[in-house]
């Protein structure tokens, strides 16, 4: 596979496991934790392994699934979005932004009466904390055990989004590229290419599974566990592999060096718009 390092805007051979590997990404912090808690590297295992003969029944173009063969793969793919850096540093922002908020509102309604002042002297006061906070110079941190534990609540509450959907196996068409991939591997459509909650009817996930391959899930809610398959076009695999490119966090994977290549030169941030309608 060839990688392309769109933040030092290089293209190299290296595997997609070894090039997006974070060591101690997963690891608990709090000692307590680590003695009780489950090993997450070892529960991402097991979702993996027990995955990969549905990976590879959609590849090959089976088209049935039982439920509890789409369960697995539904869990992958949830766990695949949520486990991700970009999900966390999302979630990271977040939560410190609500802290930060909370934090200015709490100077609003309490009064500091029983805030002791430092052994120097110096006083404290509402607005010594209020600029302080606004200016960025304390900021509030997330708990990185809390941003782990938060990954794991997304990836189960996902799941069922997933498990439930509409599943179309996209295949490039005569002329079609291959399909690219990325560190992040799952990312959400929409027809304008805006943001949209958890839930929306017109919010689309799409994950590609191999250079010949992509799954695309969208808002339904299924009485069978079907699952269709559909040719893409040249224009529609570009779309998508721009999506794919433009949202990565750093490393993007293909099997080809020119799309490699090309890769880099696709700008950040969402630029799909209208990909799950067709055009």
């Amino acid at each position: 596979m060839w990688t392309a390092d769109r933040t030092d805007q290089r293209v190299y051979r290296q595997s997609p496991r070894k090039a997006a590997a974070i060591e101690g990404f997963y690891d608990w912090r709090d000692p307590q934790l680590k003695e009780q808690a489950a090993d997450v590297e070892t529960l991402l295992a097991e979702i993996e392994s027990r995955t990969l003969p549905v990976f590879d029944a959609l590849i090959a173009g089976k088209p049935v699934l039982d439920e509890q063969a789409r369960y697995y793969m539904a869990t992958y793919v949830a766990f695949q979005l949520g486990r991700s850096p970009t999900f966390r540093d999302a979630a990271k922002k977040a939560v410190e932004a609500m802290a930060l908020e909370a934090a200015l509102k709490l100077l609003d309604e309490t009064s500091l009466a029983s805030i002791q002042p430092p052994p120097s002297g110096a006083g404290l006061d509402r607005s010594a904390i209020r600029e302080a906070l606004t200016s960025g110079r304390v900021r509030p941190s997330a708990n990185p055990d809390y941003l782990v534990q938060g990954q794991l609540a997304a990836g189960h509450e996902l799941t069922r989004d997933v498990f439930v959907g509409e599943w179309l196996v996209l295949v490039p068409g005569t002329g079609s590229e291959p399909f690219l991939t990325s560190d992040n591997p799952v990312v959400m459509l929409t027809p304008d290419g805006q943001p949209r909650n958890r839930g929306s009817t017109d919010l689309s996930y799409f994950f590609p599974l191999a250079p010949s391959a992509a799954l695309l899930i969208r808002w339904a809610r299924q009485d069978e566990v079907a699952v269709e398959f559909a040719s893409a076009n040249a224009n529609q695999t570009r779309a998508l592999n721009k999506q794919i490119a433009s949202l990565a966090r750093r490393h993007v994977f293909t099997s080809h060096e020119e799309q490699a290549e090309w890769a880099l030169s696709v700008p950040r941030g969402p630029n799909l718009v209208g990909v799950q309608s067709g055009s």
